[in-house]
């Protein structure tokens, strides 16, 4: 299986220290599912991915922002994001049916 896990907050309190954790724990246990963890430039060139089955993709912004001045870059964003994952899951994954994303573009 492969997931994807947000961490564009790894390196703060609170939920990146979750983050971090998650990853380190999820590196010793499981050696079978491919992880692919999205950081922010922050984070990217610093973090280290912890076992062969993790990659890292670098994100451009810290997070959506829904502002209105904001809101034609953050649909950019989620745009490459949505591609991104669906070739990430689609390459190997048995189970991959393009259905699984096709909410995600409605939305956007």
């Amino acid at each position: 299986m492969k997931i994807v896990i947000d961490g564009r907050l790894y390196s703060q309190s609170g939920v990146g220290r979750y983050t971090q954790k998650l990853i380190k724990n999820l590196a010793v246990l499981d050696k079978k599912n491919k992880y692919l963890i999205y950081l922010n430039k922050d984070n990217f060139f610093s973090f280290k991915p912890p076992a062969k089955n993790f990659e890292k993709r670098l994100i451009k912004g810290a997070c959506l922002n829904l502002k209105k001045r904001k809101i034609k870059t953050s649909f950019s964003i989620l745009k490459s994001l949505i591609k991104d994952v669906e070739s990430f899951y689609s390459k190997e994954e048995k189970n991959w049916k393009p259905e699984y994303i096709k909410v995600l573009r409605e939305m956007v």
